[in-house]
C-alpha cells in the first residue's frame, strides 16, 4: 500500500502539477509542490494530500479554460461587430452573422410564443436595481453555506476577482467586473459573462460539488447591435423553476427565462427602454 501512494505521488508531482497557463512559464502547482504530502506533518500512509492537491488543480485549470474562452467569445462578438461596421461602410446590406448562436436580431414575436415557458415569461415582472447589479451584492446574497468575496485586481480597474468558498476551501473563482452577477442555486453556481460596452451576454452553470461546468448559454438578449457606443447590465435570480435574466441595455430591456438543468431560453419577453431605472 505505501508503495501504491508513492507511485501516486509521483506522477500527480511529475505529470499533473507541472501545467504551464496562459504562456506566462508559471507553474500552477508551485504553491502544492511547496506543500507536498512528503513534507513533515503529512500522515503517513495517508493519499488525502493528494486528492485536494489534485483537486485544487483541477479547479484552477477549469477557471484558466473558462477566461480563455470567456476572450475567445469576445473576440468573435468584436469580429461580427467590425465585419458589420465594414458592411455599413461598403453600402452592403446587413446580413444575420453565421454560426452566431441565438443572439442575433431575428428572432420573432412568433419564435418566442413557441417557448415552452412563455406564459411565465409574460407574467414575470421586471425588477432592477443598480445598486442590485453588482458582484457586491450578488456576493451579500449568497447562502447555502457557501461564501464569496470581491476582490479588485491588481492593475485593471474595472476587474475583479470573484471568488467562491465553502467551509475555507475555494471551490471556483473567476475574473470579472464589477457589475459580474451570479445566484446559487442548491450546489449550482450560475453567473453571467458579458462585457459592459457591448450588447449580448452568456450564463454559466457551473457544479460547485463536482467542479465542473454544466452548460454555457448564449442569450437571446436584445440581438445583435451595431453601435460605437453602448451600456449592457445583467442581473440574475435562480427560483424553483428557471434562471430568471434581467438585461438592461442600451437597445432595451428583456426578460429571459432558462432552463437551470439545460439552459435552454424557455422563455423571453422584449420590454421597451426607458433608461436604468431602480
Amino acid at each position: 500500500m505505501d508503495v501504491e501512494i508513492a507511485v501516486r505521488r509521483c506522477l500527480i508531482g511529475a505529470i499533473l502539477l507541472p501545467v504551464l497557463v496562459c504562456g506566462s512559464g508559471r507553474l500552477i502547482g508551485e504553491s502544492a509542490h511547496a506543500k507536498a504530502p512528503s513534507q513533515a506533518g503529512d500522515e503517513p500512509g495517508s493519499a488525502s494530500a493528494t486528492v485536494e492537491q489534485a483537486r485544487a488543480l483541477v479547479a484552477e485549470l477549469e477557471s484558466q479554460v473558462e477566461r480563455q474562452r470567456a476572450e475567445l467569445r469576445r473576440a468573435e462578438a468584436n469580429l461580427e461587430r467590425a465585419r458589420s461596421l465594414l458592411g455599413q461602410l461598403d453600402g452592403r446590406p446587413k446580413q444575420a452573422p453565421q454560426n452566431y448562436p441565438q443572439n442575433n436580431p431575428y428572432h420573432t414575436d412568433e419564435d418566442r410564443r413557441r417557448l415552452p415557458d412563455q406564459a411565465a415569461a409574460e407574467k414575470t415582472e421586471w425588477t432592477w436595481s443598480d445598486d442590485n447589479a453588482t458582484a457586491e451584492a450578488c456576493a451579500r446574497r449568497v447562502q447555502g453555506g457557501y461564501q464569496a468575496t470581491v476582490t479588485p485586481v491588481p492593475g485593471k480597474s474595472w476587474a475583479s476577482t470573484i471568488t467562491m468558498t465553502r467551509d475555507g476551501r475555494t471551490v471556483t473563482s473567476w475574473e470579472g467586473y464589477r457589475s459580474s452577477t451570479f445566484a446559487i442555486g442548491g450546489d449550482v453556481l450560475y453567473r453571467t459573462d458579458y462585457i459592459p460596452q457591448q450588447a449580448g451576454c452568456d450564463v454559466i452553470a457551473y457544479d460547485l460539488k463536482q467542479g465542473k461546468t454544466l452548460w454555457t448559454t448564449h442569450l437571446w438578449g436584445r440581438g445583435s447591435v451595431s453601435h460605437s457606443q453602448y451600456s449592457n447590465r445583467v442581473d440574475l435570480r435562480v427560483d424553483d423553476r428557471h434562471v430568471i435574466v434581467f438585461g438592461n441595455e442600451s437597445a432595451g430591456r428583456y426578460i429571459e427565462l432558462l432552463d437551470p438543468k439545460t439552459g435552454k431560453t424557455v422563455g423571453q419577453r422584449l420590454l421597451r427602454h426607458t433608461g436604468y431605472s431602480r
